[in-house]
């Protein structure tokens, strides 16, 4: 049975090179069936949104502009928001749309997306000696938490994945930048780093925070020193900061040239002054939702008690001197809100699912790590097999609260929202009703959202009711 942690290469026993190319190859096969297992596991996980036929708010919005032709203005919003290569992957993908039954595909692209990001976070996990069973489970966990949900669910969110998976390709550049001795070598893997991360930052700048969840996996191994820990977390955090700077500046033009046309509300255009109130609006809002897992319900006691029990568990986690201990955990905690920088340095306090993708996943390693030190120190009599009994349980009840929550509150409802109101809006009378009188008759329609995004209708939403209509009376579900 293979450790959780693998012995190191340099304590192995040494293989003949005619044996080389057979490891190599079982390597391989390994990985195949590692990305297949991945593949399959999350595909079936969010098979109803690629089954269903429906939309959310801003889908309609899209789908519309592409069916008018016209798509002016939802590129402006990307533009104004910092995201210009989102607007190119939107336009790409929108234009060609014919309807709402085309939103799956979108959908599908989420999905197959975030399985490469799961065995990326696998093969990173691998890489720095936790075990494949436990580095499969902890990625499945990862990408099965709220924030995912909402990507594979929302067609308008489809590539906010590819935002995490360049930002963790870019976290591999810069790993690879550092480990080079030749300056021409070290300079140019950094900027192609920087230029990742950057395309990442230009697609959906709280998913390019991802890049701090590979990172953690990498500066957070038992075994590392103090010293090589503190020069590579400042090394990966110079390059994210000469990104980030390049992302602000492009931001800062497009608000400031597109903003008579396209302009966004104050709180979301502009860097907030009350640190203290923004600090403790992390706490009590992204942070507990975080803490709280998979459980869509705020619940401040949870989170509390979640927090308590994964500080002690990192704490018998991380090897060394009392002293490296505490240098460790204070990089582990300054993690925390780099994970979530983009949303702690506006004004605006929403707190959304989609904007704590990399926030969640730090948790969900963290915990990970958590259980690894009472493992290693309190629980030592649980044998590997029943630890990784233990980690496949989690991974296939985060998978099945995630199928539970797309259907229960995305498909159906959804689903159902659109069917009503073709319905209505096929009778002899809809001529004679406006389209917010048609969604107000049935009160199915205005049942209030679980939270944020689940469970929201879109046809009250002012802003989606315009373009859902256009959809209703020129296509066909």
């Amino acid at each position: 049975m293979q450790p959780i942690l693998a012995v190191p290469e340099a304590t192995q026993t040494s293989i003949t090179s005619n044996s080389t190319p057979t490891k190599i190859e079982q390597k391989q096969i390994s990985n195949v069936t590692a990305f297949l297992l991945l593949s399959a596991a999350l595909l079936l996980c969010y098979l109803p949104v690629v089954l269903g036929t429906y939309g959310c708010a801003d889908d309609f919005c899209w789908v519309a502009g592409a069916l008018k032709h016209d798509l002016q203005h939802m590129q402006l919003l990307q533009f104004v928001q910092g995201r210009p290569a989102m607007a190119l992957l939107f336009t790409t993908a929108f234009s060609p749309m014919t309807g709402i039954s085309d939103l799956r595909f979108l959908r599908l692209f989420s999905v197959v997306t975030m399985a490469g990001l799961a065995f990326t976070i696998y093969r990173t996990m691998v890489s720095a000696k936790y075990s494949r069973t436990a580095s499969i489970c902890v990625s499945l966990i990862m990408c099965t938490m709220p924030p995912f949900q909402v990507y594979a669910s929302w067609a308008s969110t489809a590539f906010y994945a590819t935002g995490a998976l360049v930002a963790g390709l870019a976290l591999h550049v810069a790993e690879r930048a550092y480990l080079k001795t030749e300056i021409a070598s070290k300079i140019g893997l950094a900027i192609a780093s920087i230029a990742l991360l950057l395309s990442a930052v230009l697609i959906f700048q709280p998913s390019a925070m991802y890049y701090w969840v590979f990172a953690a996996i990498l500066l957070l191994k038992p075994d590392t020193t103090v010293s090589d820990l503190l020069k590579r977390f400042v090394w990966y955090g110079g390059l994210c900061v000469v990104a980030l700077g390049f992302g602000y500046v492009i931001c800062n033009w497009g608000r400031n040239y597109f903003a008579d046309l396209c302009p966004l509300p104050h709180q979301r255009s502009h860097l907030t002054t009350h640190v203290k109130d923004k600090l403790v609006w992390f706490f009590t809002q992204p942070m507990t939702a975080c803490l709280n897992f998979g459980w869509l319900f705020l619940n401040a006691k949870a989170a509390i008690a979640v927090a308590i029990a994964t500080t002690v568990g990192m704490a018998l986690y991380l090897r060394g001197k009392i002293s490296s201990q505490i240098i460790k955990l204070m990089v582990a905690v300054s993690i925390i809100p780099l994970s979530y920088l983009p949303n702690l340095v506006i004004e605006e306090n929403w707190a959304s699912f989609r904007t704590e993708c990399a926030l969640s996943s730090i948790v969900v390693l963290y915990a990970f790590f958590a259980l690894l030190g009472f493992r290693q120190t309190i629980l030592r009599s649980i044998r590997e097999p029943y630890f990784n009994a233990l980690l496949a349980s989690l991974a296939v009840a985060s998978m099945a609260v995630a199928f539970t929550n797309i259907y229960t509150f995305f498909v159906v409802p959804n689903s159902l929202e659109f069917a009503i109101l073709r319905g209505q809006m096929n009778t002899s009378t809809h001529n004679k009703l406006t389209f917010k009188q048609i969604a107000l008759k049935d009160p199915r329609l205005l049942a209030p959202g679980v939270s944020q995004e689940f469970g929201c209708p879109s046809s009250p939403i002012p802003f989606a009711q315009e373009p859902f209509e256009y959809i209703l009376r020129r296509t066909n579900p």
